[in-house]
């Protein structure tokens, strides 16, 4: 993330919380802002994007990360299944 990017990040947390009814200090936006800066800045938008349509409540970097990594990291079952069926192809292999 630049710094262009970062500032932007910073706006958007504070715009972000204010759309949900709250309002939050600049140095905590800042917090959150350092906090997000290891994703990449699409990610970032797009992940406050949907807090503010799917969300309620005051508006915490749990809210952000859950939808920029969810499942702590891991696939959902679905896309686990998508990348495992090409195995079935013999060709391709699948560590299990």
């Amino acid at each position: 993330m630049n710094t262009n990017e970062y500032e932007q990040t910073i706006a958007l947390v504070i715009a972000t919380a204010e759309i949900m009814g709250t309002e939050i200090k600049p140095n905590v936006a800042v917090m959150m802002a350092d906090d997000l800066s290891g994703y990449p800045f699409a990610d970032v938008k797009h992940a406050l994007t949907r807090v503010r349509r799917e969300c309620t409540g005051k508006l915490t970097l749990k809210m952000i990360l859950d939808i920029l990594a969810p499942s702590g990291g891991w696939l959902s079952p679905n896309e686990a299944w998508a990348i495992a069926l090409p195995a079935a192809d013999e060709s391709a292999t699948v560590v299990w």
